[in-house]
Formats: C-alpha cells, sequence, structure tokens
C-alpha cells in the first residue's frame, strides 16, 4: 500500500543509486507504490534477490564511482543513497570512503546535471553535527568529528553550489535510523540492543548511555525522501533537512529494550555499562521538514523493537556477517574472489 498522506509520483522516473541498500531497499518499493518508474544502480554487495520484481523497475550492476552521463539519461530526479554507511566502516576504509561519499556524489551530481536530470537528494545524516549540547536546527553550524561525517559536510557544501533554477539540489540529513529492512543491518543502535535482547539477554550501553541521538524508522526515512521529490521544486531546491522523529539519549533506548523484549520473553534482560562515552551528542528539530513538506513520522521506536522482534521470531538471524556492514566489508576485502559482486566487467574492484 501506499505511504500513509504521500501524493502520487505519477509517471516520474526516478534513478536511485545505492538502491539495494537499508534504506534504498524500503524507499524502492515506496516508489513504486506511489507510481514512479524506478532504475536502481547498485553494487548488490548484500544480495541480488533484496529488490522485488516489478513491471516499473529495472536495475544494473555499477559502482558509483563509474557512473557516466550516459547512466543518466532519461531521468528527472536522482536520488543518492550510494556511501560507506557507518562511522566504524568509514574509518576501516576512510580512502574508500572520501572516494565514494564525497568525490563520486559530487562528480554523480554533475553528471546528472549536464544529463538533464532536474532533481538531485542527497542522503546525508545527522552525524555532521558531532558534538552540540543545544538544540540544533540546520541552521546550526555543523561540527564532524569522523570521516563519515566529513564526508556527508563537504558532500553537501559542493553540492548546494550546483543547484540552479533547472537544477534542484536538496540534501536530507537522517538521524540514527532503525527497523526492519530487506536489506538489514544489526549495526544501529535499536536494532543491535533488540537483537543482543533477545540472543544473549543483555544489552551493552556506551559510557554512561547520556549521549543523545535522533531517531528514525526507515520507512519514516524513505517518506521524507518521497515528500523532498513530490514537492514543488521552490520549496526544496538548494534545501537541507533535518529527519527525525524522536531525540532520546542512548540509555533511554537499552530502557525500552530491555523492558519490551523482557515482556516478550518472559524473562529479564539486563543493561551492561561498559567503555568510553561516544563523543558525539546531538539533538536536532525536524521543524522545518514538517512544516515545509508536511513530513510526519509514523512509526515509534517501541514499532521499530516489536517488528523486530516479530521478525526474529520468524527466523531472522541478525548474526550473519552481511547484516553487518563493517564485517561484511572486510570479508568482501578479504575474500574478493569468493565474492563474485566484488568484480564489474570481469575487473576486480575495491570494496
Amino acid at each position: 500500500m501506499p505511504y500513509d498522506n504521500a501524493a502520487p509520483l505519477l509517471k516520474q522516473r526516478v534513478l536511485v543509486l545505492g538502491g539495494a541498500g537499508y534504506i534504498g531497499s524500503t524507499l524502492v518499493p515506496m516508489l513504486l507504490d506511489n507510481g514512479a518508474r524506478v532504475h536502481v544502480i547498485d553494487r548488490f554487495f548484500f544480495g541480488e534477490n533484496i529488490l522485488p520484481a516489478h513491471p516499473r523497475l529495472t536495475h544494473a550492476r555499477n559502482d558509483s564511482r563509474l557512473l557516466t552521463t550516459a547512466e543518466m539519461q532519461g531521468f528527472d530526479t536522482l536520488i543518492d543513497l550510494a556511501a560507506i554507511s557507518n562511522d566504524p566502516a568509514a574509518d576501516r576504509f576512510s580512502e574508500l570512503t572520501r572516494a565514494i561519499n564525497y568525490t563520486a556524489r559530487v562528480r554523480n551530481a554533475e553528471l546528472a546535471k549536464a544529463a538533464g536530470i532536474q532533481r538531485y537528494l542527497l542522503s546525508s545524516s545527522c552525524s555532521v553535527y558531532g558534538f552540540n549540547p543545544l538544540p540544533i536546527t540546520e541552521l546550526t553550524p555543523v561540527n564532524p568529528l569522523t570521516t563519515y561525517a566529513r564526508a556527508n559536510a563537504e558532500a553537501e557544501y559542493d553540492l548546494m553550489q550546483l543547484s540552479t533554477r533547472h537544477f534542484h539540489v536538496t540534501a536530507l540529513r537522517l538521524g540514527t535510523v532503525f527497523g526492519h529492512s530487506p536489506r538489514m543491518r544489526a549495526d544501529l543502535v535499536v536494532n543491535a540492543m533488540t537483537w543482543s535482547a533477545c540472543r544473549h539477554r543483555q544489552v551493552s550501553v556506551s559510557g554512561s548511555g547520556q549521549q543523545s541521538r535522533p531517531l528514525v524508522h526507515v520507512r519514516d526515512a524513505a517518506a521524507a525522501a518521497i515528500a523532498a521529490i513530490q514537492a514543488p521544486a521552490v520549496l526544496v531546491s538548494g534545501g537541507i533537512y533535518n529527519v527525525a522523529a524522536e531525540n532520546i539519549t542512548i540509555g533511554e533506548v537499552a530502557a525500552q529494550v530491555c523492558r519490551h523484549v523482557s515482556q516478550a520473553l518472559g524473562e529479564p534482560v539486563k543493561e551492561n555499562f561498559e567503555g568510553q562515552n561516544d563523543a558525539r551528542s546531538y539533538r536536532v528539530s525536524s521543524d522545518l521538514i514538517t512544516s515545509t513538506l508536511q513530513w510526519h513520522p509514523r512509526h515509534s521506536i517501541e514499532q521499530g523493537i516489536n517488528e523486530l522482534l516479530d521478525r526474529i521470531s520468524a527466523g531472522l538471524d541478525l548474526e550473519q556477517p552481511r547484516h553487518h556492514t563493517l564485517r561484511w566489508y572486510e570479508e568482501l576485502h578479504r575474500n574478493p574472489h569468493h565474492h563474485p559482486q566484488v568484480r564489474l566487467n570481469g575487473k576486480m574492484l575495491h570494496v
């Protein structure tokens, strides 16, 4: 069914880079439900069968660093989700992260502009704010503390310079995403804690757990992308929007997970405070996207925990390496000859 209150995309032709990832594999079916024609370009590192069969969906295996103007022809909108997607993976593969999360994004936007694509949507991150004890809006100066955050901040800045009356650039700064997706991730805080609670009856919390995060369900993140690309261009051109449903401390997330999993299993789940506090802590306002694009989150943390519990009870095994971004990238990097998806046109490419 189409997402609540989403106006139809009708015959919009949408190119999605990284469309088989955690957010992309949720977004693509929603785009199709809303009438769009969709083409996905992805490396398909996490599986070939993640995307649904659909008459308005096509896809191709390619690397976002290798695209040409030819791949951009015939589309109205480019949604760029292709990225090394978290801090540990970005720190481990720092040069690759800059090449994909910054250089390729800017280059692909330039190609899209030259090909006549009218809209470019960047999936960025609230991690660009780093540490800030004050309430944050889109006007708050960025303070990126990690490789991943710096690449996002630099990409945002350069991409906004490309926005014109005929090429409309928009960036979504997503909070920490959670919830079930066809390309499942077990290395996001709600998902990781829920799995640990189910498997080990224990949830680990870094430091005191007082560091704050803005959280957003993966389907709400996808809905924000849809809201941005179907809004009048005058509203979103050159715009940056925070996308979060709830600001909450890591300790509060752990408490919710322990309570719900304990109730579901009929067994106690303990919190284990360990290690040093994460240096990143920020609470963001999503008032701008709510007022401008009428985006409203529909899924709570509780709903996310409960849907994960249902999936786990039905057999979802989040211990598998492919559900852990860094672990899977390292496996591909160590044993590329065992994984055909590391090759393109017969050539071995860096993960």
